[in-house]
């Protein structure tokens, strides 16, 4: 019987440490946040995803992705002129009788003559949904 107890006191403390453990990794799962989804395409019209032309430069891949509460507007944007100065424009949201819908102000980075860049703008979800835009000073 002594020698029942000395095995179970000795095994205990490990059986203690196994169990708070155990504990302490559920309670710290269920307060754990999922993680972030990948980005999800939102419906958008073709006009939207068509190049469109500002100054010298061209905006091209042109796609809208929504993440969490917010939508993405993404373009490559390609220099076909001379070096181009970096400078606050609007995104302009037209409807498919060309009225106005909103706009959205981007900053667009300086271009090397020839070059290209990537911009990301958040916009009002409302302007997905836009037949078009256009860019502009």
């Amino acid at each position: 019987m002594k020698d029942t107890k000395k095995k179970v006191l000795k095994f205990l403390p490990i059986f203690v440490v196994t169990v708070v453990l155990c504990v302490c990794v559920g309670v710290g799962l269920a307060f754990v946040k999922p993680a972030k989804k990948a980005p999800v395409d939102v419906g958008i019209s073709k006009e939207l995803e068509k190049d469109k032309k500002f100054l010298d430069l061209t905006l091209e891949d042109i796609e809208l992705a929504e993440e969490e509460e917010l939508t993405h507007l993404m373009a490559n944007v390609y220099n076909h002129g001379e070096a181009f100065e970096d400078r606050m424009v609007n995104i302009v949201f037209l409807d498919q009788n060309g009225k106005e819908l909103g706009k959205a102000p981007t900053y667009i980075s300086a271009i090397e003559k020839g070059g290209a860049i990537r911009i990301d703008t958040v916009i009002d979800k409302k302007y997905a949904k836009a037949y078009t835009f256009k860019v502009e000073e």
